[in-house]
């Protein structure tokens, strides 16, 4: 199959995900058909592809489609991670204007961790030096990253751990499995992670995990401090993490995502 036909055929395939509706949870071929202006035997076949990837259901009873299992999984995380924007944000300005430092949110994306909000602080050079908003990097080389590791699931975990490539970027970089698994181990008994210039030269990061009620992470929040040496408020950014983490935590578990 050509390039430009597997992204036709991936754009009818959302095109069909979007048909559904609330209003209309499901519908018959023809209705699908009408909707998207493609021929039966092409939309049923693009339908049982669905299908075979659980994003599309078909009832046995009266032959209907619906939204499967793994539609409401994509949908469900969307949500959460929206929430977990909007609630988080407030917190990680209130650490920006007062340390003068970059703040991070992550989460989990494809077997990385991914910065989905940055914000510097004003009149700031460190920014080129820590990642920007919507680039994503190997678990064990952020601080957000670790955090998120380390509160996963044991099997989510060692899933993460085996993609992982050791390839050191600078002289502080974990090298090996048995270091990081030190390292998340530190990360669960301390309640923060530490980044100390392993991604970047005369980068510190702090971050903590933002849990949701089954103690798995739905990502972190982290900060960033452009020093030469570890930096001597350290102490006071990892309260205030602390106690931010709290607060996101408590705000999300009254939310129903």
């Amino acid at each position: 199959m050509s390039g430009n036909s597997t992204i036709q055929s991936l754009l009818r395939g959302l095109e069909i995900l979007s048909v559904f509706t609330r209003e209309k949870p499901e519908l018959r071929l023809k209705e699908i058909v009408a909707a998207i202006g493609l021929a039966p035997s092409t939309t049923h076949r693009l339908l049982r592809t669905l299908e075979q990837m659980d994003y599309i259901v078909q009832s046995p009873e009266n032959g209907k489609y619906r939204l499967g299992a793994r539609s409401f999984i994509i949908g469900a995380n969307v949500v959460t991670i929206n929430r977990f924007v909007e609630v988080s944000l407030p917190y990680i300005a209130k650490l920006t204007a007062k340390f003068n430092v970059t703040t991070h949110m992550a989460v989990e994306q494809n077997n990385r961790v991914l910065c989905i909000e940055k914000i510097d602080p004003p009149h700031s050079i460190q920014n080129a030096k820590t990642p920007p908003r919507g680039t994503s990097h190997p678990f064990h080389l952020t601080a957000g990253g670790k955090s998120i590791l380390a509160y996963s699931s044991p099997k989510r975990q060692q899933e993460l751990i085996r993609t992982i490539k050791f390839v050191p970027v600078t002289p502080n970089s974990i090298v090996s499995i048995d270091k990081l698994l030190e390292e998340l181990e530190r990360v669960r008994l301390q309640g923060y992670s530490l980044n100390a210039c392993e991604s970047a030269q005369d980068i510190f990061c702090f971050a903590t995990p933002i849990l949701q009620k089954n103690g798995l992470p739905i990502g972190s929040i982290s900060v960033s401090v452009d020093s030469p040496s570890y930096p001597d408020y350290a102490k006071e950014i990892i309260h205030d993490l602390k106690n931010y983490t709290n607060a996101i935590e408590e705000s999300l578990n009254q939310i129903k995502l």
